[in-house]
């Protein structure tokens, strides 16, 4: 059986929980998420820390914090004494289990991950474009900014389910669509050069045996444990489209289509 560390990686609203659940459910896996409250969120995690708050913690980030104390860029400087120090972490928390790190801002932070943990397999979770777009409209929403208005007056709200990466700034923050699709295009350049195994969340919503089955193969599983008894999340209606025309718009039309052409979707969000 492998012990090679497996790092999944997506966008917030890409399906990473639902994905970490069902490698975390394997034999001999230790999992961390940037989740809290762990025993109701995400049982499988048994982690005593968050993933977030490892790097919050012992790295520097080039753009300040926000109210909360959380970096706005989630790019960490270059530091080779934290990186050590989260690598000893990891392998200590393993204690020669098979690792499984999962946080979407991992997607801004690879080079660094690439150091920590140099030999990791790649598992990628895939969503339609679309409705990941979607998703981030709907967390950012009127309540939402409303009850933040002191952070966004003052500039420092951070915005929920975004990928919070430097090379951001030419994007105003007003504009979530183009913010959103950013991360989208980031994901789709990153699979590209790292590799690995993908997960549509589509399949695993419409026929999740061979999807689970494919991704233990991958992962050096023969046997499925039996698939079946996962319980997955009920087909949802599709809620209203908030995707607008926006400025940016070319550049949230060319980050849709690396992605399209990454992850097997037609532009109409369908599997291709």
């Amino acid at each position: 059986m492998s012990t090679q560390p497996i790092v999944i990686l997506g966008v917030s609203s890409s399906g990473t929980k639902l994905l970490s659940q069902i490698i975390g459910r394997l034999p001999n896996i230790a999992l961390i998420t940037e989740h809290g409250g762990k025993a109701k969120t995400i049982p499988e995690d048994k982690s005593p820390e968050e993933d977030s708050k490892l790097w919050w913690e012992h790295f520097t980030f080039p753009s300040g914090r926000d109210a909360k104390n959380l970096p706005l860029c989630e790019e960490p400087i270059p530091d080779p004494k934290a990186e050590k120090w989260l690598a000893d972490y990891y392998t200590a928390f393993a204690n020669g289990r098979r690792l499984a790190v999962k946080n979407p801002q991992s997607l801004a932070r690879l080079p660094v991950i690439q150091r920590v943990i140099p030999n990791a397999f790649y598992v990628w979770a895939a969503r339609d474009p679309n409705e990941i777009i979607n998703s981030v409209l709907r967390k950012n929403g009127r309540k939402y900014a409303k009850h933040n208005w002191r952070e966004r007056v003052f500039g420092l709200h951070r915005q929920r389910a975004i990928l919070h990466t430097s090379d951001m700034r030419f994007i105003p923050r007003s504009n979530l669509t183009a913010r959103a699709a950013h991360g989208v295009g980031q994901m789709a350049k990153a699979c590209w050069l790292l590799g690995g195994h993908i997960v549509r969340y589509e399949d695993l919503l419409s026929d999740p045996k061979p999807a689970i089955t494919a991704l233990y193969r991958a992962l050096g599983y023969p046997n499925d444990p039996d698939a079946d008894t996962l319980a997955l999340p009920k087909v949802q209606p599709t809620p209203v489209n908030l995707v607008t025309k926006v400025k940016h718009q070319q550049y949230v039309d060319y980050c849709t289509e690396i992605y399209h052409q990454t992850f097997g979707y037609d532009r109409r969000g369908a599997i291709v």
